[in-house]
């Protein structure tokens, strides 16, 4: 075949009635998620969508602390409670010696209260007897 064969065949199939082109379905979905970007781009994104985002995360945030707090003051609750109720009685004995040191101590401070007033009663006696010792007679 010569080249003007070729030609003529090349233009004879260009004149053939064509086919609509195929069109893939998911394109023109993928074009409207896409919102007319180029392949490789970023959306932007709304400064709505960013706020409501921050508080989202923020608020998950707050109520997995509380929640967490909450779960651990209630174990605490739990066991001082269990403590406090399960306490031992008081042993008479103990309760007995108890009360024997607490009124030895209540005398050793009696003794040391009516310390002051002993001897403020000793320095007035010797003050009198001084002063009595050192009282002159005047002739008038």
């Amino acid at each position: 075949m010569t080249t003007r064969h070729s030609l003529m065949l090349v233009a004879a199939i260009s004149l053939l009635p064509r086919s609509p082109p195929r069109v893939d379905p998911c394109r023109r979905l993928r074009w409207t998620l896409n919102c007319g970007r180029r392949r490789g781009e970023t959306p932007p994104m709304d400064e709505e969508l960013a706020l409501a985002l921050i508080y989202l995360g923020i608020s998950v945030t707050l109520n997995l602390a509380l929640l967490v707090g909450w779960f651990r003051a209630s174990r605490r609750a739990t066991r001082f409670e269990k403590r406090l109720f399960s306490a031992p009685a008081p042993d008479d004995r103990r309760v007995e010696q108890l009360e024997s040191v607490l009124d030895s101590v209540a005398g050793q401070v009696d003794r040391l209260a009516s310390g002051p007033a002993f001897l403020s009663r000793v320095v007035g006696e010797r003050s009198s007897r001084h002063a009595e010792r050192l009282q002159v007679e005047t002739p008038h």
